[in-house]
């Protein structure tokens, strides 16, 4: 019995020690060249999203349309005003998120003197740094259980998934910061030797939250983490902690606003709803980011079939859970996957750290890691050679920003001259209008659209004033689309009251708007423009 156990070891040992170099010959040099190309292709993606974030990152016209409110509200912070007032009272300027959006860069713009451009600035700083630190993050967590290189794949893949950040990861919006504080919470969580680490981790999940109130994805993760992994009791204290800040803030918030608070947070969100656009939009983000997602979901059930609870894939299926159901409501977008790309980029850089320590001993793991970086270098390295043809273009573009810059600066100010010397109040699809246009009625025609069709938001006295000829100009913007998901973008009932009561006119240099004036005004003479009978469609 002993000999034949001896035997049964010895040629156990053999196959051992022959399949490992077998193994090993067979998959690294393969493994080694696909992960040259993908490195150098996320490099060259890298490269040309650098070029297209510093062309548009200084620009004088705001990135994306929904943070002129965004600045509004910091403004009127950096001047001493409120940072939640009443929406439904005019200019009608909603404070969707938390003060920790607002009120650094309020803060930061009144020590320095700070214009409104000047603010938009300080929170792409703020963008942009949490973006890289999230990259850094997530290569840190990678780093902890594989190679250099691989950590800096995943680091990259985060980076260059334009069709994810769209711009937002350097945009006055709280996405950004968001992410990065629930990554961080994330590696404190896991780094924790000790209990008082573990609970330090909820005030970076409770700072990521005063960002943006739907970026709750940390706490379940880890709750739920440790419940499965035995620690029960140290689960419901984490749990009794996490509701007690949250719910605590919030409620002192609600009450020191005098309510404004849930009723910016809160009501100023019951916008139209559409279903559609879940599956909708996870279809988008999982084609984006279709290599780190596939790993990592792969990884996640592996890891939950044998029991083996993962930090990170909890926060992986936890910020899945949550973005799906945040895109239900009119004006989601890709954007909101966000955190679970980059909770993605983690699971996928463990696996695949994973698959790269034992590819040598393991014959599945070898053909597990050809795999995912056959899939890493067919996502990759096309795009990148497409774009490296493209490269002189982007670059002439980063050239002449300063140019095309002034030139729609110049056109939005001259617009704004324009209707700051009319008469009457302005009602504006241009976001940005209400910064430079004390009299505009209302910041985002979007919003408050589709808060007016569900019955929040009361746009009766509006509609009235339309119909009388009282609001002094409306401006749509061409290039927008009439209908976004289920809601106009500028309400169907907003332009019945136009018709027979508003012309259009036209503005020498100001043809890339529509710009229509009542009637009335038109036949008086009153005001600057033209008038030309082209009702609105």
């Amino acid at each position: 019995m002993h000999g034949q156990s001896r035997s049964k070891h010895a040629v156990t040992e053999r196959i051992d020690s022959t399949s490992e170099p077998l193994a090993s010959a067979a998959t690294r040099p393969v493994a080694r060249a696909l992960l040259v190309i993908v490195l150098g292709s996320l490099t060259v993606l890298l490269g040309i999203r650098g070029l297209t974030s510093a062309t548009q990152f200084s620009q004088r016209i705001e990135i994306t349309w929904p943070a002129a409110a965004n600045a509004y509200i910091a403004r009127r912070v950096q001047s001493g005003g409120v940072m939640y007032g009443d929406w439904r009272e005019r200019p009608h300027v909603a404070a969707w998120y938390g003060p920790a959006l607002y009120y650094p860069v309020a803060v930061v713009g009144r020590w320095i003197g700070a214009d409104v451009h000047g603010l938009f600035m300080i929170g792409r700083w703020i963008s942009l740094i949490s973006t890289i630190g999230t990259a850094i993050v997530i290569m840190g967590l990678v780093l902890r259980r594989g190679d250099w290189p691989i950590a800096a794949m995943s680091g990259l893949v985060f980076l260059t998934a334009d069709g994810i950040l769209v711009s937002f990861d350097i945009s006055f919006r709280p996405d950004a910061p968001a992410c990065f504080l629930t990554v961080a919470g994330l590696a404190l969580a896991l780094h924790s030797r000790r209990r008082g680490v573990l609970y330090a981790s909820v005030l970076l999940f409770l700072l990521s939250f005063l960002y943006k109130q739907s970026s709750i994805a940390g706490p379940p993760a880890v709750i739920l983490w440790l419940w499965l992994n035995g620690r029960r009791r140290t689960a419901g204290i984490y749990g009794v902690l996490c509701i007690g800040l949250f719910a605590g803030i919030s409620m002192l918030l609600n009450g020191v606003t005098d309510g404004r608070y849930f009723l910016n947070t809160i009501d100023a969100l019951r916008g139209n709803t559409t279903l559609g656009s879940v599956p909708l939009l996870l279809s988008k983000a999982m084609q984006v980011a279709i290599f780190p997602m596939t790993i990592g979901l792969y990884a996640m059930v592996k890891e939950w079939s044998r029991k083996r609870w993962e930090l990170d894939t909890f926060l992986l299926a936890t910020s899945l859970l949550l973005a799906a159901a945040g895109t239900y409501r009119d004006g989601s977008g890709r954007y909101y996957y966000m955190l679970p790309l980059a909770a993605a980029c983690v699971v996928s850089g463990r696996q695949l750290g994973s698959w790269w320590r034992t590819c040598g001993t393991v014959q599945w793991a070898g053909t597990a890691l050809l795999v995912g970086m056959v899939v890493a270098a067919l996502g990759y390295a096309p795009q990148a050679a497409y774009d490296a043809t493209q490269a002189s273009v982007y670059l002439r573009m980063y050239e002449q920003r300063g140019d095309s810059s002034r030139r729609r600066e110049e056109s939005f100010l001259k617009l704004a001259e324009y209707l700051n010397a009319l008469p009457g109040p302005v009602l504006c699809q241009l976001n940005m209008i209400g910064l430079y246009c004390p009299r505009s009625i209302m910041m985002d025609t979007l919003t408050f659209t589709s808060m007016a069709d569900v019955g929040a938001f009361d746009d009766g006295p509006l509609i009235q004033q339309i119909r009388l000829g009282e609001v002094a100009a409306i401006v749509l913007n061409p290039e927008a689309a009439a209908v976004y998901q289920s809601t106009d973008m500028f309400s169907r009932r907003w332009r019945q009251a136009m018709a027979g009561r508003y012309r259009r006119v036209q503005v020498p240099g100001l043809e890339g708007v529509h710009i229509y004036r009542p009637v009335s005004s038109l036949e008086s003479g009153s005001g600057p423009g033209s008038g030309v009978d082209r009702p609105p469609s």
